[in-house]
């Protein structure tokens, strides 16, 4: 590590030595070319020298200890912000920052959670009665997305495992499958952990024409017990909320706004870590959807004399170079990069120089690094009346829209429905068609990817 280790005892240059070896083969260093050898043991000296440098070795050996296993976790986060071996994946992350800066934030964050206990977040997917409808007569019939973490050959499908799903197979189709990522060991790619979480509650408030349909996006170390959270809440606090029958959007802001503030007060650390947030509610024809972020919900409407659909967005991404996003972030003090190249994310940053954080969306719930420079929890909610003339409905995470446009989702869509009169099918390729375009745009790197397709028809008024 560099520079005063020639000053240390012959006993701690060794082990000096063995640390750094330790410390480079587990970020893969051997898989490097060399300008990329050089940046990262640059950065493993500002790493180790903003732990105490040679100072270490005058600690208690417990103490010693304790700094190593930090080292080893600011290492591991590096590999992962900072230093990949292929360029792409950095093109595609949500958080884009530099190590230093990383270090110099936490050290600036007054709370340290530790991480909860598993709640088994990869287990099958489950439907289960809305916990604040079990008191009542009739249940909601509740259908939660959630992933697993079997091979890349399987795609997880929500099926019902404890009661009737809320919509039969010709009706609903939901699929959420994991991402991937290049080892830094050896040939090949391994599964990361999902971090996608959705849910389609019916009948929700107790109320047959009443419907919750929800997708949520996790990002940062602990993206997916964020967007775990933050389904749970979302989902609860709306059904208890009497705004929600005659001032929706009212209560979908709340929801969200509140969703916020718990989670900050969570044992979760959310500081480099969030989640977007789409949701659908449905009451009779009237459908109130609201965002955060850039996961995405359509309308696919038939034009009835030419037979062709069109797509009608219920949503529209919230990216930090969006008008009216950028405005909000740099008048809090933000700093917004436009997008590298076509196809990828302008990003939001703490510092002009643009090294810290580099967040690729404007709202998000949870992300509190960045909450002081304009990104918000606000949703944005728009009104929607259906019509007879609409046909399906496709809410995704980014996962699905990277490499996908609305119109060739919907084209996708329609071509299965009418194959098969499947909505699971639909979804399936669907699914099944993003991750041959990942694979075809970025090898083997993978976002995940989360989709509810729904058909639609008007309620009798």
């Amino acid at each position: 590590m560099g520079a005063g280790a020639s000053a240390l005892p012959p006993t701690e240059q060794q082990q000096l030595a063995a640390q750094q070896l330790q410390l480079s083969e587990k970020a893969g260093v051997s898989t490097m070319n060399e300008d990329e050898r050089m940046d990262f043991e640059r950065k493993l000296q500002e790493l180790y020298d903003a732990h105490g440098g040679n100072a270490i070795f005058q600690q208690p050996s417990e103490r010693q200890q304790e700094i190593y296993q930090t080292l080893e976790r600011e290492t591991e986060k590096l590999r992962k912000l900072a230093i990949e071996s292929s360029d792409f994946r950095k093109r595609r992350l949500s958080y884009s920052i530099h190590p230093q800066a990383c270090e110099q934030l936490l050290n600036g964050h007054a709370v340290h959670k530790s991480r909860r206990p598993s709640l088994e977040f990869r287990s099958p997917p489950f439907v289960s009665p809305s916990p604040s409808n079990r008191s009542h007569n009739r249940s909601n019939r509740r259908l939660k997305v959630k992933p697993n973490d079997e091979d890349d050959n399987q795609t997880v499908e929500a099926e019902a495992a404890l009661i009737e799903p809320p919509f039969d197979d010709s009706t609903l189709g939901t699929y959420s499958h994991h991402g991937i990522e290049p080892k830094y060991y050896g040939e090949g790619f391994s599964c990361k952990i999902n971090q996608d979480r959705g849910c389609v509650v019916h009948p929700y408030v107790d109320s047959d024409r009443q419907s919750l349909f929800c997708v949520f996006d996790g990002h940062g170390e602990r993206g997916e017990e964020v967007s775990e959270f933050v389904l749970e809440s979302i989902v609860g606090k709306l059904e208890l909320d009497p705004d929600l029958q005659t001032r929706p959007d009212k209560a979908l802001v709340a929801a969200f706004l509140r969703t916020d503030d718990e989670l900050a007060k969570s044992n979760i650390d959310s500081f480099f870590s969030g989640t977007t947030a789409v949701v659908v509610y449905r009451n009779g024809n009237e459908l109130y959807t609201a965002n955060a972020g850039d996961s995405r919900a359509i309308i696919a409407r038939r034009d009835p004399e030419t037979q062709l659909h069109a797509v009608h967005p219920l949503s529209i991404d919230q990216n930090p170079d969006t008008p009216g996003e950028r405005e909000r972030i740099e008048a809090a003090g933000g700093f917004v990069s436009d997008p590298p190249g076509e196809g990828l994310s302008a990003r939001v940053w703490l510092d002009k120089n643009m090294t810290r954080v580099g967040l690729a969306m404007a709202r998000s719930l949870g992300d509190n690094a960045v909450k002081k420079v304009g990104v918000i929890a606000e949703p944005e909610v728009r009104k929607y009346l259906l019509t007879a003339e609409d046909e399906f409905m496709v809410m995704a995470s980014d996962g699905v829209w990277e490499f996908i446009s609305s119109d060739d989702a919907v084209r996708a869509i329609a071509l299965t429905l009418e194959a098969t009169n499947s909505a699971k099918d639909a979804c399936k390729n669907l699914i099944d068609l993003a991750i041959q375009r990942w694979k075809e745009n970025e090898g083997d790197y993978r976002d995940d990817i989360t989709a509810i397709v729904m058909r639609l028809r008007p309620y009798d008024t």
